[in-house]
């Protein structure tokens, strides 16, 4: 039979575990890579939901904020996308738009594609070739 201590002792450890894990490691990581053309590609890797769009959001206003930025996100390490991190990606897409930069998305993983495609294609167009979506940088009008 189990007593009250070792229960709330193992609950303890279980959330203290939990907390660890949720601390120690980040919900989004994202590497930058400064291309040729004024051009920056921007990986993301991990999980869209509310923590990792909190945790990311800031980072990518950063590296988007320069004056007509182009921008080549890679999602195709994303494994989670929940609407907020969708609002995050227009977020930053309207403001490169203000700047007369853009943003595509590269490589989603198909179910995101397909949400992505059927909500926000007129805002952020996607590709699955990296050639093709720096073409677009530059091919193409900004979307309005």
């Amino acid at each position: 039979m189990l007593d009250c201590k070792t229960l709330q002792s193992g609950i303890l450890n279980y959330f203290a575990d939990l907390t660890h894990t949720l601390i120690a490691e980040p919900f989004m990581n994202m590497s930058v890579e400064t291309l040729a053309g004024g051009i920056k590609k921007i990986d993301l890797i991990g999980r869209m939901d509310i923590l990792g769009s909190q945790e990311i959001q800031l980072k990518l206003v950063t590296e988007a904020a320069s004056e007509k930025a182009f921008v080549i996100l890679d999602l195709s390490n994303v494994d989670f996308m929940a609407s907020i991190g969708i609002g995050v990606l227009v977020s930053i897409a309207s403001t490169l738009k203000g700047r007369n930069g853009k943003l595509v998305a590269l490589n989603p993983q198909p179910v995101f594609a397909l949400v992505l495609e059927r909500t926000v294609q007129s805002i952020i167009p996607i590709y699955e070739s990296f050639e093709d979506a720096k073409k677009a940088l530059f091919n193409s009008p900004p979307q309005t």
